[in-house]
């Protein structure tokens, strides 16, 4: 576990002496650091100097001589680095430091008493076969690979290793396609129209306004979610939305969403007065639930439950604040659930209930557990990917007919791309026009 995190610098402190001029010192991790005679100036240059080179260090103080640095030193200073480096203006962390935290998991777990001098490309391969043994997928693979690189390259400019042993470690090619036991990954492809209208019903007002407005402009679903009126410029027949914290905000670049009138008419229901809160609330959308479920009743309300008396007083899961990629991610998947549902055999039953409930669905552990036992597991899980569709596709489903319509350019200027090699990612090429120019070309 890192530290929290604190703006506070460590104070030069004074140690009195029977007979001997007072010392000063300071405390930096637990170590006490000497300055020199307390009241001199070489005393406070002496701490101005350690402050430096300890903030310089990521508030770390350097490895002293006897000590042997392991690769569990290593992590645990790289991820005190990365708690302070991978944050955003607000202060909170980016998912940036988690992912680094399961890359170095395997790592640890093979080689976290290993001096760090000691770890040669052969480590590395290791590690790799051990993501491979968890199922972890080829390019995930790759990408965390990567990222352990880049902590030895970081250990290495901060003196805790030699830095021959970050360029040896650069020498372990990436694994290619199709060349190991790694499981593929399935590229993301556009959505259909048709298959989102299909599943829109199924969604709450709220869930229908943002998947709407992710069609119409091709924002990434963090953008989404992170989306407040403040952020959007009406002054123009186009909407600007300026996003002044994104993916690639750290690298300089600008991020604005240009909103078109169909979107605006999507958008413009949901602009409210408290500026700097999100534009789509889940507990809005958690309210709109409850209203649908009570358009359906059908037990008249003098009996029974009536609307708020059901109510746990510390509820488990309470409506966020706001939308995450993963909250936004399942409530789509639960409405594509319900507009696609599965065969009878690989659908959740009604069991027995208890007390006076004579009837009750599975829990999904339940339904799962149930499959797993009858040998259709392996039949729910292809069924539910082919019938199931990601906020992410809809922003390729926006470029691909950006591309087709206005070209490569545009599709990169409206995604917010700085280059067009990455818009080639999403934009999918057109078929219906490749063929065509293939029958003219002959």
């Amino acid at each position: 576990m890192t530290a929290a995190r604190t703006n506070t610098l460590p104070k030069l402190r004074r140690q009195k002496e029977k007979g001997r001029p007072d010392r000063a010192f300071v405390v930096l991790n637990g170590r006490k650091i000497a300055c020199g005679r307390w009241g001199t100036p070489q005393a406070h240059q002496r701490y101005d100097r350690a402050i430096v080179e300890w903030l310089a260090g990521g508030r770390q103080l350097p490895i002293e001589v006897d000590q042997q640095v392991t690769v569990a030193i290593l992590i645990d200073r790289f991820l005190a680095h990365a708690q302070e480096h991978y944050r955003r203006r607000d202060g909170s962390v980016t998912n940036e430091y988690g992912t680094y935290e399961r890359a170095a998991w395997p790592l640890l777990a093979l080689y976290a008493d290993l001096a760090v001098q000691d770890f040669t490309p052969r480590c590395l391969r290791a590690v790799r076969q051990k993501m491979i043994n968890a199922g972890w997928s080829r390019p995930h693979i790759n990408s965390q690979i990567r990222r352990l690189r880049h902590v030895f390259r970081w250990g290495s400019a901060q003196e805790l290793l030699p830095a021959p042993i970050h360029s040896a470690l650069s020498n372990v090619e990436p694994l290619q396609q199709h060349r190991s036991n790694a499981p593929e990954t399935d590229p993301v492809t556009p959505v259909s129209d048709a298959v989102v209208e299909a599943t829109l019903p199924n969604l709450t007002p709220t869930l229908q306004a943002m998947v709407n407005l992710q069609r119409y402009t091709g924002m990434r679903p963090a953008e989404l979610c992170e989306l407040t009126t403040d952020m959007i410029d009406t002054s123009g027949d186009v909407w600007v939305a300026n996003y002044d914290d994104h993916k690639t905000a750290h690298r300089g670049r600008r991020r604005m969403v240009f909103i078109r009138p169909q979107a605006q008419k999507v958008l413009a229901p949901w602009l409210h007065r408290d500026l700097a809160a999100p534009v789509f609330s889940p507990r809005q959308s958690e309210r709109e639930r409850l209203e649908a479920m009570r358009s359906q009743r059908k037990t008249p309300l003098t009996c029974g439950n009536g609307p708020g008396d059901n109510r746990v007083s510390k509820p488990r899961c309470a409506p966020a604040d706001k939308w995450t990629t993963q909250s936004y991610g399942r409530a789509i998947q639960r409405a594509c659930d319900e507009a696609f549902p599965p065969p009878e055999h690989l659908a959740r039953r009604r069991v027995k209930g208890e007390g006076r409930k004579s009837e009750r669905w599975e829990t999904r552990g339940e339904w799962r557990g149930r499959l797993s036992q009858e040998g259709l597991l392996n039949e729910l899980t292809p069924w539910q990917k082919a019938h199931r569709w990601a906020p992410n596709q809809l922003r390729h489903s926006y470029a691909t007919r950006v591309r087709r319509e206005h070209g490569l350019e545009a599709a990169q200027v409206l995604l917010g791309h700085a280059k067009a090699d990455v818009t080639q990612v999403y934009a999918e090429r057109d078929l219906q026009k490749a063929l065509s120019v293939a029958r003219e070309v002959g």
